[in-house]
């Protein structure tokens, strides 16, 4: 949460480590009320197969309420089709920049 954030170039994988039950905010890269946020050419890797272990990578990125947002860039490999490798939640304002290396 906050304003003005830089989330870039990080290798992130299997976020949920110890299979928390509530995963809702274990996914790789969460975003909640952010104003003028940067996320870009970030590494994401949801690396389980099976839907009994989908519990490690809930989501790629999940953003929520933003404002101003830039998503852009990110490599997902998402090998847990039964998750998405992108969330969407709230209400957005301002220019949304979504583009994806798949």
């Amino acid at each position: 949460m906050g304003g003005f954030n830089t989330i870039r170039n990080n290798l992130i994988k299997n976020s949920n480590i110890s299979l928390d039950v509530n995963v809702s905010s274990k996914g790789l890269i969460r975003l909640v009320r952010c104003t003028d946020t940067i996320c870009e050419n970030n590494s994401l890797y949801m690396g389980v197969k099976s839907p009994e272990d989908a519990k490690f990578s809930p989501y790629g990125i999940k953003y929520i309420s933003m404002v101003n947002p830039t998503i852009r860039n990110n490599m997902t490999v998402n090998r847990t089709p039964a998750n998405s490798s992108y969330i969407d939640k709230g209400g957005h304002t301002g220019n949304i920049v979504i583009t994806d290396n798949k």
